[in-house]
């Protein structure tokens, strides 16, 4: 773990997956908004060391995953040279630090195992009560890939988070179940404020942690604008996410809501993924750069990247709520 501090953020780096967590020092206190990690003593590699804000290249799942929706079963042709890691090498190898300092921190990772990428780097600074990171993928030739950003937020267990989200061309449920636990319905067109489930019943996905205990996805297709808030109202803070649509139009929210009960989560966990992504859910790139159903809709199912240098920016932003602060009117940004 690297770590450096300024005024007012302390910037942790995991090297293995280049994972930052940072806290925000906030009317004197210092404040943590990223989740993990939860599982320092898994025997999975990966859950051990989970944390915090990656960047997945590919993003999602290493092959194409069976699902029971019928238009979402292919047939898929399997690409190789993308690597065999779930959200991609960049999340598993171990990255070089070249840089750390009151600044920031820089990390590369040379020879990722992915075929036409041959550097990525990961450039972290703060100014103010705002984390900067850059990521920069080194592409030798055109391509498409599908492409995210995961920052993972903590939940209380007890208490409200609110969500704000920006306005979407179209919001969907997972296509099939994301764990034995999932009850959205599957593969549904919905709204945030009332996500239909397989009972009948609806849940309001931006009231958090969820009615349910349950481990969900939902994708937000073509985002108005960058921008993702958490109100956390017990501990008075504001978290905002913002992102470059240009590069990542849609947002994939994981919601990880008391579900998993199998170790090591035993259904205790709480978190919330944020991620602006390139990409169909997290089905991998077997589906996503191929003809599924919502490539087919119009909707950017991969990112394009150019030979040379491709910029993936994003910022979140921490701020006070202050005493009787008013909520917002709802919880889609206008």
């Amino acid at each position: 773990m690297v770590s450096v501090q300024n005024d007012f953020v302390r910037m942790h780096v995991q090297e293995k997956g280049a994972m930052v967590t940072a806290e925000f020092l906030l009317d004197g206190r210092w404040v943590n908004p990223f989740w993990g990690p939860a599982f320092p003593d898994s025997e999975d590699a990966f859950l051990r060391s989970l944390q915090g804000d990656f960047f997945c290249v590919p993003f999602g799942a290493p092959q194409a995953p069976v699902l029971p929706v019928p238009v979402w079963q292919g047939p898929w042709k399997h690409l190789s040279g993308m690597g065999n890691w779930q959200h991609g090498p960049t999340s598993h190898m171990m990255w070089q630090v070249d840089r750390a300092d009151r600044e920031g921190i820089s990390l590369s990772l040379s020879d990722c195992g992915v075929r036409g990428i041959s550097r990525v780097t990961r450039n972290i600074t703060a100014a103010g009560r705002v984390l900067h990171i850059k990521d920069t993928i080194h592409a030798e030739t055109e391509m498409h890939i599908p492409v995210g950003i995961h920052p993972i937020f903590r939940l209380p267990s007890v208490g409200v988070t609110e969500l704000y989200l920006p306005e979407f061309q179209e919001c969907r449920t997972y296509p099939g179940c994301v764990d034995e636990s999932s009850v959205f319905e599957p593969d549904a067109v919905c709204i945030p404020q009332a996500v239909p489930c397989r009972n009948g019943t609806t849940i309001r996905a931006i009231r958090l942690p969820l009615a349910a205990d349950t481990e969900e996805l939902l994708w937000l297709g073509a985002v108005s604008q960058g921008k993702v808030c958490l109100k956390n109202q017990d501990e008075r803070y504001l978290a905002e996410l913002r992102w470059d649509t240009k590069a990542l139009p849609n947002c994939l929210l994981w919601y990880s809501n008391r579900g998993r009960k199998a170790p090591p989560w035993n259904g205790s966990n709480l978190c919330l993924g944020v991620e602006p992504v390139a990409s169909a859910f997290d089905l991998g790139p077997d589906i996503c750069c191929g003809d599924n159903p919502l490539a087919r809709r119009g909707f950017a199912t991969t990112a394009w990247l150019k030979a040379g240098e491709n910029d993936f920016c994003h910022s979140i932003e921490l701020r006070a709520l202050k005493e009787g602060e008013k909520n917002e009117k709802d919880s889609v940004y206008r």
